[in-house]
């Protein structure tokens, strides 16, 4: 069995929805199979980064030292590789855990 933990950053926590919600600005993952007890990690364990749209709060800054201006510089800057616009950053962890399948209808778990 595989299963495949991830952490999130965000934003922040208000409001939930809208075209203000909240939006994800980091993505940390691990696969840990539990048969060769081989673990496999998003992004070399640093996760992926994803500039978002609208501004980082304050408090949510405190928790992860992200602001959106850094993010931007580094998506314009290419200085990291793990540094993405929304769309492309979901699809890269959605190819991570793709590619943790050994045949095609795996069942991974995710915590």
């Amino acid at each position: 069995m595989k299963v495949i933990y991830y952490d999130l950053e965000t934003t922040g926590l208000r409001p939930l929805t809208g075209p203000n919600g909240v939006e994800i600005v980091q993505i940390g993952a691990v696969c840990k199979h539990t048969r060769n007890k081989n673990t496999q990690k998003l992004a070399d364990g640093d996760g992926i980064y994803l500039v978002p749209k609208r501004e980082i709060s304050a408090g949510a800054t405190l928790v992860h030292g992200l602001t959106r201006d850094e993010l931007i510089g580094d998506l314009h800057d290419r200085k990291y590789s793990n540094v993405f616009r929304p769309k492309q950053g979901l699809q890269e962890f959605m190819n991570f855990v793709d590619e943790q399948r050994d045949y095609d209808n795996e069942k991974i778990f995710g915590k």
